[in-house]
């Protein structure tokens, strides 16, 4: 006579129960280790976002509290940021600012040329540049833009400050 054990053993439901529970512990392992991998990842993730956030913040406050001359763009060009100093000296509000790019700002024959220069400044060969903005007004102003690249988690920056290089010129009785 066979005992329970031996039964159970060769009982094919029994057998089959048992793989399948088996089956499901070692799933069920799996997926514990998956959660606690993906909690460890919303870990990192959530710093991240703190991170960037206090970035934000920081270039927030850099910006629109300086008394220089600072705008913030895109790699494209496009204006994202801007100093109510450069606003008042371009003779545009910093909300028609946001709505332009860089070269919006620029006499067309400047385009290229300063495009290029953008281009060499986000491959870091290039810090400033001199080129020449036009006010609200179509005022010529020559400028020094020094240049430099922030790098946000998606994304990269060019913060440029400017400069009146008549301006200066006079301030150091050069002209």
């Amino acid at each position: 006579m066979k005992s329970e054990q031996d039964r159970e053993k060769s009982d094919p439901e029994t057998v089959k129960f048992k793989q399948e529970a088996e089956r499901l512990r070692k799933e069920n392992e799996q997926l514990s280790q998956k959660y606690r991998e993906v909690e460890m990842l919303n870990e990192k993730l959530l710093m991240a976002y703190a991170e960037m956030k206090r970035t934000k913040e920081y270039l927030h406050d850099l910006i629109n509290f300086t008394n220089d001359k600072v705008l913030l763009m895109d790699t494209s060009g496009q204006i994202v940021g801007v100093s109510a100093d450069f606003g008042n000296w371009v003779g545009y509000s910093r909300n028609w600012l946001l709505k332009l790019s860089i070269f919006q700002l620029l006499p067309p024959e400047n385009i290229e040329k300063v495009r290029a220069l953008l281009n060499q400044v986000q491959l870091e060969i290039v810090k400033s540049f001199e080129t020449v903005l036009l006010s609200s007004k179509g005022k010529e102003i020559r400028v020094k833009m020094n240049n430099l690249i922030i790098e946000e988690k998606d994304r990269k920056l060019v913060l440029c400050t400017f400069y009146d290089i008549d301006k200066l010129k006079a301030e150091k009785g050069m002209v």
